[in-house]
């Protein structure tokens, strides 16, 4: 498994893993320059989220995601930046994917994000 961190000016390791993100199994659909993909998320917090999909992207390349909380049914659309890239580990012990930040969230759609963080137990927090 290759983890690559993007360019400075994105969130760094230690950043990326201080907001507490939930194990959340969602459907995403995402786009980029009129080509449309689906993939899952494997874990969410208010800073962004893990898309696993074999889709290859580019760091710093911006994507439109859409996807639906738990108990929700209207979906939340976003615009995020593609901060760093999983790629494909012949164990498969890992989905290959990439983990993105929110770019343009709704300030209400953050909130139903939030909640859902406080409803359910982190993966990993540091305080």
């Amino acid at each position: 498994m290759t983890d690559r961190l993007s360019a400075p000016d994105s969130l760094g390791a230690s950043q990326r893993r201080s907001l507490p993100r939930i194990d959340a199994v969602l459907e995403i659909d995402f786009e980029s320059d009129h080509t449309f993909f689906s993939g899952f998320s494997e874990n969410l917090s208010d800073g962004g989220l893990f898309v696993a999909t074999y889709a290859g992207r580019r760091i710093g390349e911006r994507l439109y995601v859409r996807f639906t909380l738990p108990g929700l049914e209207s979906p939340i659309e976003a615009k995020v930046q593609v901060r760093w890239l999983r790629e494909y580990d012949v164990d498969g012990s890992e989905h290959p994917g990439f983990g993105a930040g929110f770019v343009d969230l709704a300030q209400g759609d953050r909130e139903l994000i939030q909640r859902v963080l406080e409803r359910r137990a982190p993966l990993f927090f540091e305080g």
